[in-house]
């Protein structure tokens, strides 16, 4: 039976606008259950089964997990999410926080130079952690949960892709492609001085060694890239990472990610 409706797993800063935006416009803001912030996703959890599948799309900045458990069968789904290089979302955080004056941490991360921002304020391996709960995962893991929880994914450079299979599966015309809205100005990871991207890598090896091995699938084309991603997970794994990847345990001691993800757009 193909699936009807939507369901989003949208991480903070990859290329989401674009989505949501199409999202509506196929769909009607009416039918769309967006997790915006902390305080939704905490309203989230509280909301009925009933009144969640009620919506078209169910989308947003939550734990997968737990909402696994509330949706309950997700056949009638189409899953997707979107990955991002880490250092570039991570850069494209921080920049967004000091450039929205109407994000709630705006002035506390204003003061903030990019070290101060990674050690102290900074959700580290946010990908991962969205994917399999708020803890340090082997991406090994991750690639599981892609296999098994998802129709589609992609890397934030090709949502152009996912929008237009998105029209394709609405019956709707193509609308004119919506780039991503909110190119806030700032650092980019060319300003960064080699040592602190080093820095940031490590505080975030399990989101680097997963966006390596999506990016060797990547690589692949067509049908061969989709049996490899559904059905041969682990020979992907083994396919060999890129020189110099960074620990292939993908744990790393964490003591600064306290403050809640949901707030990043």
């Amino acid at each position: 039976m193909r699936a009807t409706k939507i369901f989003f797993l949208h991480i903070p800063k990859c290329a989401g606008t674009s989505v949501w935006l199409t999202l509506r416009d196929i769909y009607g803001s009416d039918n769309i259950y967006q997790v915006e912030d902390t305080p939704q996703a905490e309203a989230l959890n509280l909301t009925s089964t009933e009144t969640l599948r009620s919506y078209s799309v169910i989308g947003g900045h939550f734990y997968l997990p737990p909402v696994k458990v509330l949706l309950g069968d997700m056949s009638e789904y189409f899953r997707f999410v979107i990955f991002r290089e880490p250092v570039a979302r991570i850069i494209s955080e921080f920049n967004f926080i000091r450039w929205q004056a109407k994000h709630p941490h705006h002035e506390l991360v204003k003061a903030m130079d990019l070290e101060h921002f990674v050690d102290s304020y900074l959700v580290h391996n946010i990908q991962t952690k969205l994917m399999c709960g708020d803890h340090y995962t082997d991406p090994k893991v991750v690639m599981k949960v892609v296999k098994k929880d998802f129709d589609f994914w992609c890397l934030s450079q090709d949502a152009d892709r996912l929008i237009r299979r998105l029209y394709r599966r609405s019956g709707k015309r193509l609308q004119k492609f919506r780039e991503n809205v909110t190119r806030e100005p700032g650092l980019r990871t060319d300003d960064i001085h080699p040592d602190m991207l080093q820095h940031i890598r490590s505080l975030n090896s399990c989101d680097v060694l997963l966006y390596e091995r999506l990016l060797k699938i990547r690589s692949w084309t067509g049908l061969q890239a989709h049996w490899l991603t559904r059905f041969a997970p682990e020979f992907v794994w083994r396919i060999g990472s890129p020189k110099g990847a960074l620990n292939d345990s993908g744990r790393v001691a964490d003591e600064a990610g306290a403050r809640g993800h949901a707030h990043r757009a």
